[in-house]
């Protein structure tokens, strides 16, 4: 009887927190009998998806993470390279990308940054010698369909800052400035670089 006085003058343990995770569907959404879809749901909304993960080429293999909050997608990660972790990231607002970010060396480094402006690309940053650092900027029309490069921006010395400047009008180069780093730099190796923008459009 003492020891059942004990135990309830014990103050009661607070139950941990449920896990967000805990509610689960998978799905085959092809129908070749291997799982292709988890779907997770928040256990203190039911119907309220928190996460998701998708087997994109069938194999049963996880290559794509999506986050959701408030019911909207905020993120998806993408292994496009099937090795195991996203190099592709792309951020969403209200359902609405607005930053894509790429590792396009596999090691484990952004080194591609996309911004968009009401869904649409505006600009792009790239660490196209591998230092580590964007060295080339390129500025899109955001208030067309198209993605028609206006501006670019060249790093030629791993300062992180421009040294060579291109203006576009309607896709074509107009204009090139260069600061006095960059003239120097391309006297050296007397040839200009080509602009990636039409490096594109080729």
């Amino acid at each position: 009887e003492n020891a059942q006085l004990a135990a309830l003058r014990k103050p009661l343990s607070t139950p941990a927190p449920p896990s967000p995770f805990k509610n689960v569907e998978i799905r085959d959404v092809n129908g070749d009998g291997v799982p292709g879809l988890w779907i997770y749901y928040n256990p203190q909304r039911p119907s309220e998806i928190v996460r998701q993960e998708e087997a994109s080429r069938a194999d049963g293999r996880v290559d794509t993470w999506s986050y959701f909050k408030d019911g909207k997608m905020v993120r998806r990660e993408v292994d496009s390279k099937q090795s195991g972790r996203a190099d592709t990231v792309y951020f969403y607002h209200n359902d609405v990308i607005t930053r894509e970010e790429r590792d396009e060396t596999g090691q484990g480094v952004m080194t591609y940054r996309a911004s968009y402006e009401n869904g649409r690309l505006a600009k792009v940053e790239k660490d196209s010698s591998g230092g580590g650092r964007a060295d080339l900027w390129l500025y899109y029309d955001a208030g067309k369909d198209s993605e028609i490069v206006v501006k670019e921006e060249r790093d030629l010395n791993g300062d992180g800052v421009p040294d060579l400047w291109s203006y576009f009008e309607n896709g074509r180069l107009a204009r090139r400035d260069v600061s006095a780093v960059g003239l120097e730099i391309l006297s050296q190796r007397e040839q200009l670089p080509a602009p990636a923008a039409e490096l594109t459009r080729a």
